[in-house]
């Protein structure tokens, strides 16, 4: 991909005419397309499986393309290069654009030209950018816009006649979202504090160096010798009471809690060459006269911490700015219907109905009835909380009952805390990877048992405690941790921002140390395997019902989650349909049930619905077919009608799960469908009949989980009825951030069209787990040879001055090398 860089900001004022060559060049990408060979999507580059009835991904990808070509700008695909991101499937974006109001008016009221900025997601590479500005460029009363990429903003000057809504319109059919600006803390310096501390330490290193340079180079008496002796002394002085409170009041605490921090070699380092270097100022002695060594080390030392703070920072405010809820959904009520709407069109005073096993938004009131709710995300308690008709559910609560719930907002979701709670680890697993506790704990004892023994044994050779000093100096200042303390964070925060721009978002911190174990990666079928959008195949049946019936069908599959509900409601949506007054009950892996309208009715599997008996079809009923139809709708034990949904796979699922398979991992599938649909779903996706297993309850995929996982499985599902086996799994992952249940309980969860981030991120786990080696191996490797002279006497004060940041340079130059944005891992 053509990237920018982050942070770069590109400036236009004017555009550039569409190519009749490039719509020639795409016309003939199509028709390969439409050939029976594997192809890639027109927009995204991905691949397409063969005999795909058009050459694109996903639905995203192919209104994006259409929009593209349509407006003339397939320069695009020209500055992007070969391959790109697959669009968001944008008819699911319903954007409300009430925030727009007050600026438009604005605006248009204006005498003058006016200066606006948004946020903006989306924007990946240059041609974003480039696509961005043309469209602005188009618009009448355009001025000026800049696009900042790192920070996802747009600020543009526009005259009063600017069509505003227009621009955000077009935008957003393109796959981007605007949003309002909002200036937080994170958008500041992470540490102003420790900034300044590590740029007055690389000052005084400078100098340090430049006044020993003439001492190294044979100046060793005389006036100018004792002023530079002096100078360097004082640069080393001032860099200790600068930096060296940073490292030393974190060794203490460490101390006081019993905890062995990388920290406490560098803090004894400090003291110990410090103490060295001023007895050997006083006395005149320069056997341990380790003056500019200590100024570059601190300097080091402090720069490695600044950059630290900076990444875990900049990735937090990443995480929260882009953290996938975008792909929320909520069930908006809407007079008497209710309506699929994305959740940051939420306002305050709006009606939601919140199914089973459904995530509540935001803060709101319940009502008609009390509310079973799990807080489980919130605050970790399983149990669930009961809360009375009219009192308040937080954000993030889930329906623990059975029940749909109606509740009112009480906030919008630009207000809700739950961004914070999607971004949050899991808090079983929010300590730092094990690798590194260990290592680091193996570093400390090392380095301290080095300079404690060097400096008893030269002592007692030499009968001269100063000689003994010396070694010990050079052990704690020749010893670099950054291939602990900064080169494997780094690594990790890499490959976590790798992941996250691929649309996969761990919240598990020991993820990808497991993740190398994983052997077996078992997906749920529908809504993960396939897109999970199903459609009736044959909606003549409907027909049938009266009015009533059909109301009744209608309040059934609104007040449900399960893709096969969600077809009914689509279908329904067609017809003047309304809401029933009744409570809706689901059971997970059978159906939903409700009286209503004095009857009782069911819809889902043939023996739920009917009941424990199963009485005559009437004759107005046309006959099920067993091996198609899946759901049944029936009133009171009485079979209405039967209804076949269909489905179909995501469009990579072919692709990537040949992949895990040639890269030495074996697929399955587990699904509550029937066995025939799941034989014939892994015989188009090349799995073998053994490994798909239908028919199953959600406690029976949980009993299979834990009879096949030898800590080597990963379980990709969906639903409610996948929160059993995910829970047991060795790994887990998910699709579906809209339901609390599912990302609260699994290590990661991805908001991309197809099913790409699952084998990246077992590929990027195996990168950072050779990284972290090889970066410990060095780490040993130089640090024993360091040791190695300076217990044997051989160390020199430039020597350690020239090793240690030579030593640092090289390890994160190769990490960065690997892991970072412009590695080959990260290529398609």
């Amino acid at each position: 991909m053509f990237a920018l860089p982050a942070g770069a900001m590109l400036l236009v004022t004017s555009n550039a005419p569409a190519r009749d060559a490039e719509a020639k060049d795409l016309r003939a990408q199509a028709a390969r397309g439409a050939s029976a060979a594997p192809c890639t999507c027109l927009h995204c580059g991905a691949l397409v499986p063969a005999g795909a009835p058009e050459a694109y991904c996903c639905a995203g990808c192919r209104v994006v393309h259409r929009a593209l070509r349509g407006a003339g700008l397939t320069r695009y695909y020209q500055l992007r290069g070969a391959t790109g991101e697959p669009a968001a499937d944008l008819h699911l974006e319903r954007r409300d654009h009430k925030w727009l109001e007050p600026l438009a008016q604005s605006l248009r009221c204006s005498t003058c030209t006016t200066q606006l900025s948004f946020k903006v997601q989306g924007v990946r590479c240059a041609a974003c950018v480039w696509l961005i500005q043309e469209l602005f460029g188009r618009q009448p009363g355009a001025g000026r816009i800049i696009v900042n990429s790192g920070l996802g903003t747009l600020e543009l000057l526009a005259a009063s006649d600017f069509p505003l809504l227009r621009f955000v319109n077009e935008l957003e059919s393109f796959g981007y979202l605007v949003g309002p600006y909002t200036r937080n803390d994170s958008d500041s310096a992470p540490s102003d504090d420790l900034f300044l501390r590590a740029g007055v330490c690389v000052a005084l290193a400078g100098s340090a160096m430049m006044f020993a340079a003439a001492i190294y180079f044979g100046l060793h008496d005389g006036p100018l010798y004792r002023l530079l002796h002096t100078l360097n002394f004082g640069c080393a002085t001032l860099a200790v009471l600068v930096g060296g409170p940073v490292f030393i009041e974190s060794a203490w605490r460490a101390v006081q809690q019993r905890i062995l921090h990388l920290d406490l070699p560098i803090a004894v380092g400090i003291v110990l060459t410090y103490s060295a270097a001023l007895w050997s100022f006083v006395s005149g002695d320069t056997r341990a006269a380790y003056y500019d060594t200590l100024a570059i080390f601190i300097a080091l030392m402090l720069i490695g911490r600044w950059l630290k703070q900076r990444i875990v920072v900049r990735n937090q405010r990443q995480l929260l700015e882009r953290d996938g809820s975008e792909s929320l959904l909520a069930r908006r009520i809407e007079g008497d219907q209710v309506r699929l709407v994305a959740c940051q069109e939420l306002r305050v005073g709006d009606e939601l109905l919140v199914p089973p096993g459904d995530l509540v938004p935001v803060d709101a009131l319940t009502i008609g009835s009390g509310a079973l709710c799990s807080l489980d995300w919130i605050n970790g308690e399983s149990a669930p909380v009961a809360y009375a008709a009219g009192s308040e559910i937080p954000a993030g609560a889930f329906n623990a009952g059975h029940s749909a719930l109606r509740v009112r907002a009480t906030m919008g979701f630009v207000d809700s805390p739950l961004c914070q709670l999607l971004a949050r680890p899991r808090p079983d697993d929010a300590q730092a990877p094990r690798r590194y506790h260990l290592f680091s704990a193996a570093y400390v004892l090392g380095v301290l048992s080095a300079a404690l023994g060097g400096f008893a044994y030269w002592a007692w050779r030499t009968g001269d405690a100063i000689a003994g000093l010396e070694v010990a100096t050079a052990v704690c200042v020749v010893t670099c941790p950054c291939a602990i303390g900064i080169a494997t964070p780094l690594a990790y925060d890499f490959a976590l921002a790798g992941l996250r721009r691929a649309g996969l978002f761990v919240r598990s911190a020991s993820f990808l140390d497991r993740a190398v174990q994983i052997r077996r990666v078992v997906f749920d079928k529908t809504g993960t395997l396939t897109t999970g959008r199903l459609s009736l195949q044959d909606t003549a049946p409907l027909t049938q019902l009266t009015d009533e019936q059909l109301d009744a069908l209608y309040t059934l599959v609104a007040g449900s989650v399960h893709p096969k509900s969600l077809a009914v409601q689509h279908a329904l949506e067609r017809s003047p349909v309304h809401l029933l007054p009744g409570l809706v009950t689901e059971i997970p892996g059978e159906g939903v049930q409700a009286c209503l309208a004095g009857g009782q009715y069911r819809l889902g599997r043939k023996g739920f619905a009917l009941g424990a008996a199963e009485p005559p079809e009437p004759p107005s009923a046309p006959p099920p077919d067993p091996q198609t139809d899946d759901l049944f709708f029936c009133a009171d034990g009485r079979l209405l009608i039967a209804l076949r949904t269909c489905e179909t796979e995501r469009n990579d699922a072919g692709a990537e799960l040949a992949q895990l398979t040639a890269a030495g991992y074996q697929p399955w599938i587990l699904s509550g469908d029937e066995p025939a649909r799941v034989q014939q779903l892994a015989q188009a996706l090349h799995i073998p009949p053994e490994r798909a297993i239908g028919g199953l309850s959600p406690s029976g995929k949980s009993d299979w989980i834990a009879a096949h996982d030898r800590n080597d499985l990963l379980m990709i599902g969906d639903g409610i009825n996948d929160s059993l086996a995910v829970g047991r799994a060795f790994a887990s992952g998910t699709p579906s951030i809209d339901r609390a249940l599912m990302p609260w309980r699994t290590d990661f969860y991805f908001v991309t069209p197809g099913l790409a981030p699952i084998g990246l991120s077992l590929r990027v786990a195996r990168r950072l787990a050779a990284v972290v080696r090889r970066n410990q191996l060095f780490g040993v490797s130089y640090n024993l040879g360091v040791v190695a002279l300076s217990l044997l006497g051989l160390m020199r004060p430039w020597l350690a001055a020239l090793l240690m940041p030579l030593s640092s340079i090289a390890v994160l130059t190769a990490t960065s090398l690997s892991l970072s944005s412009r590695s080959p891992l990260w290529k398609r």
